[in-house]
Parts: C-alpha cells; sequence; structure tokens
C-alpha cells in the first residue's frame, strides 16, 4: 500500500523501508542491539543445548500468537520449529530464550520526526494449556512502569526512530519485564489490535485516528487539537482495560448480550474480531477473539466485578447451542500488578 501511495504521489506516513525494519523481528532485534535497547537471547536451532530450555519458537514475521510454543525439550523444540514455520509467510522462525511473559506494550505517536509518549499498558498473559501458547488475557492501562520505562529507553528509542527517518504515524512496542529486567519483543508500526487508539485519548487525548487522516489529506503533522473518541459524558475512572473474550473452535450461531453490557455504565465499548456465521479456528491464538470489551474501573473489585458480569450477561453460541466462550482469566484469583488498587 506504501509503495502503491508513494507511486501516485500522495503523503504516507511510511516508507516500504520503514515498514520492513520493523515488521521483520529480527530486523527490528538488529535495531534494538544497535542503539542500546535490551532483547533476549537466541539461539539457532543447532545451538540449543540441555542447558538452555525453555525457549521459545515463532515466526519472524507473525502475529496474534500464531505458531507461538514454549519448548522444554528437543522433541517439544522440533515441533515448535515447524509449527512457526508453517505459520510464518516467508518461512522464518525466531528461537529465543524464554522469559517471564508478563510484559508492557508501550505507545508512541510520532509528529514531524519526534515520539510523544501516548500511553503504555500491563499485559496481563493468558495460558492455552490446549496448545501450550500464550495469549493476551487483559490489556490493563496505565502502567505503573511508564516513569521508569521512559527515563531508561525514551532517548535511544527516539534514535532509533530518527535513524529509520519516521516522520509521522503511531508505533507500540512490546517489552517484557523479567525481575526487573526488560527485553524488547516486537514493534507494530500501526494502530494496536486490542483497538489502543481508545484508552490512548482516553487518558491523552491524542486521537490518532483523526491525526492519522488530517496528515494524509493535508500533508501536515497535528496530533491535537481533534474531537474525543469518547463524548464528555464518559465516565472517568483512574484505570482503562480491554477483555478479550475467546471462544472454542467451531462456527458462531448466536452471539447475545452486547446490548446489555453496553448498559453498565463503566463499560465504554465493545470492538467486534467475529460475527454469527464465522468460523473460530483450533490453533490457541488471538484469532479465537470473538470481541475486545473495553471498561474501566477505579479498583481491583471492580475490574473482578465487571469481569464476572461480563461472562454473566455475554453468550455466544454453535449451531447447537453449545457455549463457545472460554474463560481463560481466573477472575477469583487475578491480581494487579500496581498495588494500592485493592
Amino acid at each position: 500500500a506504501c509503495q502503491y501511495i508513494k507511486e501516485m504521489g500522495l503523503p504516507c506516513y511510511c516508507t516500504r523501508e520503514q515498514w520492513n525494519a520493523l515488521q521483520d523481528k529480527r530486523l527490528f532485534k538488529q535495531l534494538c542491539i544497535r542503539f542500546g535497547l535490551p532483547v533476549v537471547k537466541r539461539f539457532d536451532i543447532e545451538s540449543v543445548t540441555a542447558s538452555d530450555y525453555p525457549v521459545i519458537t515463532k515466526p519472524a514475521d507473525g502475529f496474534g500468537s500464531r505458531g507461538f510454543s514454549v519448548c522444554r525439550e528437543r522433541s517439544e523444540l522440533e515441533k515448535g520449529y515447524a509449527n512457526a514455520a508453517d505459520s510464518s509467510p516467508t518461512g522464518s522462525v525466531i528461537i529465543e530464550q524464554f522469559v517471564q511473559n508478563d510484559g508492557i506494550v508501550v505507545f508512541y505517536t510520532v509528529s514531524e520526526g519526534r515520539i510523544v509518549f501516548s500511553t503504555i499498558e500491563d499485559k496481563y498473559p493468558a495460558f492455552f494449556t490446549k496448545y501450550g501458547t500464550y495469549v493476551g488475557g487483559l490489556f490493563d492501562f496505565e502502567s505503573t512502569l511508564a516513569d521508569e520505562f521512559r527515563l531508561l529507553f525514551e532517548d535511544k528509542l527516539q534514535a532509533l526512530i530518527s535513524y529509520l527517518k519516521i516522520k509521522e504515524g503511531n508505533f507500540w512496542i512490546e517489552v517484557f519485564h523479567d525481575n526487573g529486567k526488560y527485553y524488547f519483543n516486537e514493534v507494530g508500526f500501526r494502530y494496536g489490535g486490542s483497538g489502543s487508539l481508545y484508552p490512548i485519548d482516553y487518558f491523552k487525548s491524542i486521537n490518532q485516528v483523526a491525526a492519522d487522516i488530517y496528515y494524509s489529506l493535508t500533508g501536515k503533522s497535528r496530533i491535537n487539537g481533534f474531537s474525543n473518541l469518547y463524548s464528555d459524558s464518559v465516565v472517568k475512572k483512574k484505570k482503562y482495560a480491554i477483555y478479550p473474550v475467546f471462544l472454542k473452535s467451531g462456527q458462531i450461531g448466536k452471539i447475545s448480550g452486547c446490548e446489555s453490557l453496553l448498559d453498565r455504565l463503566n463499560i465504554l465499548n465493545i470492538l467486534p474480531m467475529k460475527k454469527e456465521g464465522n468460523s473460530i479456528p483450533d490453533n490457541g491464538s488471538f484469532g479465537q477473539v470473538a470481541m475486545l470489551i473495553h471498561f474501566v474501573y477505579d479498583n481491583l473489585q471492580e475490574l473482578k466485578d465487571t469481569l464476572t458480569y461480563i461472562h454473566e450477561t455475554l453468550s455466544v453460541e454453535d449451531y447447537n447451542g453449545n457455549n463457545m466462550i472460554i474463560q481463560l482469566v481466573d477472575i477469583g484469583n487475578f491480581e494487579l500488578r500496581q498495588k494500592g488498587l485493592e
């Protein structure tokens, strides 16, 4: 698309070269090393020894947790490698040291080459036991690690973006946080797939969609002063959560309860990912998400109450009337990383 726009002489937020540098996980990690951003140790399949396990395998150019595996022995490594290769458009596989998947995702908006901090989330992973894969179980804004992260890495990120000569647009970076250490994992030079543009606007009044449209129409940069995505009447609370509703494999026959969910004051938005008649794959990835429910809350109990209400109210059934919803998050035992909201 960016190549086509370039040929037409119209403004585009990125070039093909910039896109490739950030889309390909291997190229991005090379850039991280060049600019002093920490990354997880990588292996070739021949170099993995018994002391290196567990390791993970994933496509170099994949998304949505497709083709991701945690491997604890040689047979699992070979199986995971084949799975990742099958899930990669180019057959490219990455093998890395396994670190705890409790991570953060940081979001930036770029204006005239300057990165503008937009928000940061705590990503709570959920484990698909059947597939041995991790997926995003809950996305929670804003993380208390924001100040520390910016102090450690923002200047280096600015240098990386300047090196790539990126002038406009927005990007997110997934970073693992394990025992006080940070590991840069992957980047997306685009909107976050969970609908992160909504909490960005909620907390920072940066309407990324309006900014992108304005640039595409005028060739000029502007990120402030646009209408907000939510009206002024929307309830204001301390925290913002995005909850993906996962389904079992099969074909969706009926979805009900969404209207009742939106009647609840603190549920702001439901972003549909699937509709009635769609088939749900059997692969333990984000492709099994039916919808993303956006809500706000002030404390842990309100978070738990909202998640409980979602599962009591929402119904997704197959054509035989069987429940398709999977509850990957253990609501009763769920704990926030951020203290003081109990």
